[in-house]
């Protein structure tokens, strides 16, 4: 991982932004921890070379609603451009890189992601809103701030505390990503995103 990235201020106006680095870092990662309120899956746009080198992803979130989650999946099968990114997530379920818990009771706050490189690489946290798609659904401004050592090591402790007492979402999300890849006759309009909620997850 390039230590120059952090310590940094990341914002909404600005180049590179959280997208740019979030992708950024993962390629470099071999291990990602992320705690998320709420994720979209239309949101997500890590492409498949942004993770190939990551052997483990674990994300654990507040919220889920079933129905919202079936309901972006369809979306995605729907659109011939944006099915693959389904596919990739339930690859990655299926193959076992990814892990996936719900922590409704935990309430953390912000958002955030930490993504451990080869030893002897330290650790380096982003810690923010986690939204992935431009522009910024808001007037702004959205901050993160990347950070690495021992501000890292700790955010890296807590998540593993969050992720003790969370719930195993694996195995109904991706019953919710096979059957959408399953489904047929999808309402075109679908294909289109809504308008998004305040945060996305990875």
């Amino acid at each position: 991982m390039d230590l120059s990235l952090s310590p940094s201020l990341l914002h909404d106006r600005a180049r590179p932004d959280f997208r740019d680095r979030y992708g950024e870092l993962a390629q470099s990662a071999v291990t990602i921890e992320a705690a998320v309120g709420r994720v979209r899956l239309l949101g997500v746009t890590l492409r498949p070379t942004e993770l190939e080198r990551v052997e483990r992803i674990r994300v654990v979130l507040q919220e889920v609603s079933p129905l919202a989650a079936a309901t972006e999946a369809e979306q995605l099968a729907a659109d011939p451009r944006r099915r693959p990114r389904l596919e990739q997530w339930a690859r990655l379920i299926r193959e076992g890189r990814l892990e996936l818990r719900l922590a409704p009771l935990a309430g953390w706050s912000p958002d955030f992601s930490v993504f451990h490189g080869p030893p002897p690489s330290p650790p380096i946290v982003l810690i923010g809103p986690h939204w992935f798609l431009r522009p910024y659904p808001h007037p702004g401004p959205a901050f993160n701030a990347l950070l690495r050592g021992e501000a890292a090591r700790i955010a890296s402790v807590r998540f593993n505390e969050i992720w003790r007492g969370a719930h195993d979402l694996r195995g109904p999300m991706l019953r919710i990503l096979e059957s959408a890849s399953r489904a047929e006759g999808v309402p075109a309009g679908w294909a289109r995103d809504p308008m998004p909620p305040a945060s996305v997850g990875p």
